[in-house]
């Protein structure tokens, strides 16, 4: 990576921000100096563009980190998913964006092999072949062979002269004796001039459940050289309103940056989407379009109530299924998922877990069996919740262990009593009159 424009002092440590995003979960972490200070994994029940913002904002304020503290962003550049790329990139390119910082593309089968190289020095040598694959699913892998080269370094010099506005990014592509070795550099072209920019350009709250309120941010950032003024940010109607707005007056420098905090509060049924949030400063105006959706708040309900086994026979299994559907309007996410686990002979064969999200009007169908251990009754249940309507659901469970099937017929009193064929004995040995 070609290093253009340092802009951080020396004597300050380098804060990296870093972001896989080519597998389903994906990561993202904190590098100060040449450590890792901490990394957050995502949820791959949730799509990156659903977690991303929430992970990379945690992540920072648990450290008390902001954007303007992050010297340098480092990016997964693949192979991996396609659509995860897509939204990984974009995401760092806007961030990066906003306070004049560089990126840094890096292979992940390339990581992959580094990584493994730097585990045992013996795999170090020079001329020392690295392997390295990850899973592309549909039976295939990605893969990439490493050859660990002898520790001579070639210094290139980069010029970056740009003639418009951005980010400009390109590869300087060493051909050498073997494959050819390509290096990825990127800068930012300033306007002279003070230059507004609000990202994102759309904000999407979409659905939420009446009388709940999601929010999100906009970021106005003065990408030019010379100040910026800000005469004032419009306050959207209801059920959307704005907090942290700047005072009318207000200068952002060159590279400096303000988050306005947006919220979607719905009172009612429908799709809003004719409300725009106006920027207003001295290189001009932008808006904002807002759009979000209301629906009723999701409702989970049990089918059937309970579950009831009978009596089984100790040494067999019986199975039941129940259905878990959302009645509601909106999605809602499993906050607890507690299967029966009173060792007592019930046990789920499915599992619901916590983190889930059900669609409205999704139905999923779950299976418990009861294996019972000793005869008598027992019983266990299923803890549910979830941030809808409903409330905690309890599926209750109840069955009765048998006797033992292997020894035949039995009676609650154990063994069957040989009365009957004693009867039967007898009957054969009465003497019978000779007819005829």
């Amino acid at each position: 990576m070609m290093t253009l424009e340092p802009d951080a002092p020396q004597s300050i440590p380098v804060v990296i921000l870093t972001l896989d995003t080519t597998t389903r979960a994906g990561s993202c972490a904190v590098w100060r100096g040449d450590g890792m200070v901490d990394e957050v994994v995502g949820n791959p029940e949730k799509t990156h563009a659903q977690r991303l913002p929430n992970d990379l904002a945690t992540l920072l304020a648990h450290h008390r980190l902001k954007l303007k503290d992050v010297t340098l962003y480092a990016i997964a550049s693949g192979p991996g998913s396609f659509t995860g790329l897509r939204v990984g990139i974009s995401t760092m390119q806007s961030l990066a964006l906003v306070h004049d910082r560089l990126i840094v593309p890096i292979s992940s089968l390339e990581a992959l092999a580094y990584c493994a190289a730097r585990e045992d020095p013996t795999r170090a040598l020079p001329g020392t072949f690295v392997g390295a694959w990850m899973e592309a699913y549909r039976g295939e892998v990605f893969c990439a062979l490493y050859r660990v080269a002898q520790g001579a370094t070639l210094t290139v010099p980069v010029t970056f002269t740009p003639s418009q506005v951005g980010i400009r990014s390109t590869a300087i592509v060493v051909q050498a004796d073997g494959a050819p070795v390509s290096a990825p550099a990127t800068g930012i072209g300033r306007s002279p001039d003070a230059a507004l920019q609000v990202a994102p350009p759309v904000v999407s709250f979409g659905g939420v459940a009446v009388n709940k309120q999601v929010s999100g941010t906009i970021t106005i950032s003065n990408v030019g050289a010379a100040p910026l003024v800000i005469n004032g940010v419009s306050s959207p109607g209801a059920p959307f309103s704005v907090s942290g707005a700047p005072a009318a007056g207000t200068t952002l420098g060159s590279g400096q940056s303000v988050t306005v905090t947006l919220t979607f509060a719905p009172t009612e049924v429908g799709t809003f989407n004719k409300q725009v949030v106006v920027v207003d400063t001295s290189a001009g105006k932008d808006t904002v379009p807002l759009t979000g959706t209301a629906a009723l708040a999701g409702n989970l309900v049990l089918t059937p109530a309970s579950l009831q086994f009978g009596t089984v026979a100790v040494g067999e299994t019986s199975a039941l299924a129940f259905q878990i559907t959302n009645t509601g309007g909106s999605t809602v996410t499993v906050t607890k998922s507690k299967p029966p686990g009173l060792d007592v002979g019930f046990s789920n064969t499915d599992d619901l877990n916590e983190g889930a999200t059900i669609q409205a009007g999704e139905t999923k169908t779950l299976h418990v069996q009861f294996a019972p251990k000793t005869a008598g009754a027992a019983s266990d249940h299923w803890t549910i919740n979830a941030d809808g309507d409903q409330g905690l659901l309890t599926l209750g469970m109840t069955g009765t262990g048998g006797g033992d099937s292997s020894k035949g017929c039995t009676s609650a009193g154990g063994e069957a009593p040989p009365w009957p064929l004693l009867g039967l004995l007898a009957f054969a040995l009465w003497p019978r009159r000779r007819t005829g």
